[in-house]
This record gives structure tokens, C-alpha cells and sequence, in this order.
């Protein structure tokens, strides 16, 4: 079996005993990172170099409006931090 068609494990160990999560949030991005959980259960996503994307429960993706995007050589946001 193709390791890219195999279902990640649900959890995964790490060092000193801790154990992760693993969950798909998002398809078909092109480099997806900074994601943000929010209360409820949506997401958002910033795809590097180009859009910040609102995940809703239902999976479906939505761009967020009012965001520049920063060029592809300064890195992105890096980052998605949500304020209560």
C-alpha cells in the first residue's frame, strides 16, 4: 500500500510518554500551516503566500476576507493565534 494512501494513526506517541492527535483539518492546500482551532470545532488555516482559509464543521473551506496575503519570500504569517 502507498504510504500517501494510508489513514494516519488516531494518536501517536511521543517522547516522555506524551501522546498526539492526529487529525485532518484541510485538502488540497498547496503548503497549509498556522493552523488555529476555534471554539466549536471550525479552523483556520493560512495556506504560505497566499490566503487564510476558515474551516467550518461541515469541512468545508471559506476564504477570510480583509487579509493581505504577504509574499511568498517573506514566509507567510507563520502563525494564527485566536483571542477569546
Amino acid at each position: 500500500m502507498d504510504r500517501a494512501s494510508e489513514e494516519p494513526p488516531p494518536f501517536v506517541s511521543g517522547s516522555g510518554g506524551m501522546r498526539w492527535e492526529v487529525r485532518m483539518l484541510a485538502m488540497r492546500l498547496e503548503a497549509p500551516c498556522a493552523p488555529a482551532i476555534l471554539p466549536g470545532g471550525e479552523a483556520l488555516i493560512f495556506e504560505r503566500g497566499e490566503w487564510l482559509w476558515q474551516r467550518s464543521t461541515d469541512v468545508a473551506l471559506r476564504p477570510v476576507s480583509g487579509v493581505s496575503g504577504p509574499m511568498v519570500g517573506q514566509g507567510g504569517l507563520l502563525d494564527v493565534l485566536t483571542l477569546p
